[in-house]
């Protein structure tokens, strides 16, 4: 799911820089590299226009986005954080040069960034004029492995320089070859040793000052300790998981896949924090966000549901024992799922585009930063929490000594919801505890896995039943959607008897943690 209609190209970046001396020589570090050898430098000169907000806000989130001319990737480039590959690891978008002066950046990187531009301009901040001499490291047979750019670099502000300092960028040529990271590492090393620098900055951050180093508009102060107030707990969950909100949504309008669910179960967590810690919290305040948040929920949970059901399907029709009946399953259901994502996916994207979202950005931001909570909230949290964990272990407990093997379908979705409310409340509450709580919640994170897969396969069957019955179905598809009907209640059957298994698990991991 794209917010425009142009997709940039993009290339997953890994590399490293280090700041050297101004007469820093590289090239006997290149030497010696036992089994590849080193092209001949190639010396280009470019200059790179970068943008951003006149606070730095792009850059304060790990962001740049340039215009540059010269060298081989002329164009508009935009570096966006990979979530969970480290600080060394980016996403870089193009676009041709043609898609913007300076001054006036792609709308098809502003619109991917938009939630965290939050209506502010991007102006042009600063040229970087760089004279990069390029050294490919290759195997013997002349595959390029690693590239080492060999940067002079001069930043300007309103044609003034500012700065100009010497950088080292090695980059990997080719990921999926393990010689690669080894010849970074050697490179890194060897370099590092002879007293460069580590550096992570984009060259013009380095360049303006130490606000672009400083925290984003939903800053990580990281999880806090045991003694801490309930306020303090509250505003480490609040800013955790608008921080994921925010970061899949620009990954919802860049298309990747499995942002949605990722977008969806991060206002689903912030919605039961917020009902958790509701005895806390102002109730005109607390009960807006969680109203907006269920709002956009609903609005990604159409196309999560779908996106869930066709992959389901398609997997499972490769399951049947004619492989007739499963070209010709897949291919009448491909056919209609494929036609309501188109039109989930369209209203999904108008709701992230209007002010009713960008409202619930503003609200979630300023919740992050100073929650709306009552004096109780003062409180020391773990005087707090654990009873919320023990109110809605009990829930859940309760709705599965109710549970039968045979129970409709909708009695344990029941007991599913229940499950998400007690994983997120113990989630919620594990920063503040040790590894009894965090035990707890990994074991309900199974239980929600399992009645997930279940609920899936009930939702499988209606959909294909309502399908199978359609006046637009043939006899030959009617049959072969009946064999998959028949292979989801064994999925079905399969799941409760799957649960039946992993439930004393919890048990025991809930006594473990001393929650009765």
């Amino acid at each position: 799911m794209s917010a425009t209609g142009s997709h940039p190209g993009v290339h997953r970046e890994v590399e490293v820089k280090m700041r050297v001396p101004q007469d820093f020589d590289v090239t006997p570090f290149l030497a010696d590299l036992s089994g590849y050898t080193v092209g001949k430098p190639i010396t280009v000169r470019m200059r790179g226009a970068y943008h951003d907000t006149p606070d730095l806000t792009l850059l304060r989130w790990g962001i740049t986005m340039r215009r540059r001319e010269g060298g081989s990737d002329a164009g508009w480039h935009m570096k966006l954080p990979v979530s969970g590959d480290g600080e060394h690891v980016r996403d870089e978008l193009h676009l041709p040069l043609s898609h913007g002066e300076s001054g006036h950046p792609p709308i098809e990187f502003i619109s991917i960034v938009s939630p965290l531009l939050r209506g502010m301009d991007v102006e042009h901040l600063a040229d970087v004029d760089t004279t990069r001499t390029t050294y490919t490291v290759m195997t013997d047979t002349g595959h390029g492995l690693v590239e080492l750019a060999d940067d002079h670099v001069m930043v300007a502000r309103g044609g003034t320089e500012v700065t100009s300092f010497h950088e080292i960028e090695v980059e990997i040529l080719d990921g999926a070859n393990e010689s690669s990271m080894n010849v970074l590492r050697i490179l890194q090393s060897r370099i590092l040793n002879a007293g460069a620098a580590p550096n992570t900055l984009s060259k013009v951050a380095a360049a303006l000052g130490p606000h672009a180093a400083a925290a984003p508009d939903v800053p990580d102060m990281g999880a806090p300790d045991r003694d801490c107030m309930a306020v303090d707990l509250i505003r480490h969950v609040i800013a955790d998981h608008t921080r994921h909100l925010l970061m899949a949504d620009v990954g919802v309008r860049r298309g990747i896949p499995d942002s949605v669910h990722q977008m969806r179960v991060a206002a689903r967590r912030l919605r039961s924090a917020l009902r958790s810690f509701h005895h806390l919290l102002d109730p005109d305040q607390s009960q807006r966000l969680r109203e907006e948040l269920a709002w956009i929920a609903r609005e990604l949970g159409a196309v999560r549901d779908l996106e869930v059901l066709l992959g389901r399907l398609v997997e499972h029709s490769a399951e049947l024992d004619d492989p007739d009946d499963a070209e010709t399953a897949r291919s009448v259901i491909a056919a209609e799922l494929e036609r309501q994502l188109n039109a989930a996916q369209s209203s999904a994207l108008a709701a992230l585009r209007s002010d009713r979202h960008a409202d619930l950005i503003e609200d979630l931001i300023a919740a992050s930063v100073q929650p709306p909570v009552n004096d109780a909230a003062f409180a020391p949290a773990t005087d707090l929490t654990m009873a919320m964990v023990e109110r809605t272990w009990k829930s859940l407990a309760k709705d599965v000594r109710g549970l039968s093997f045979h129970a409709p379908s909708e009695q344990w979705h029941e007991a599913r919801i229940r499950a998400k409310k007690a994983r997120y409340t113990v989630d919620a509450a594990a920063p503040i505890y040790g590894k009894s709580i965090r035990a707890l919640a990994k074991s309900l994170a199974v239980v929600t896995d399992v009645l997930g897969d279940l609920h899936d396969a009930h939702v499988a069957q209606m959909f294909l039943r309502e399908l199978a019955n359609s006046p637009t179905v043939s006899g030959r598809e009617g049959l072969a959607l009946g064999r998959l009907i028949d292979l989801e209640q064994r999925h079905d059957l399969a799941e409760r008897v799957r649960f039946e298994k992993i439930w004393p698990d919890a048990r025991a991991a809930a006594r473990s943690a001393g929650v009765r």
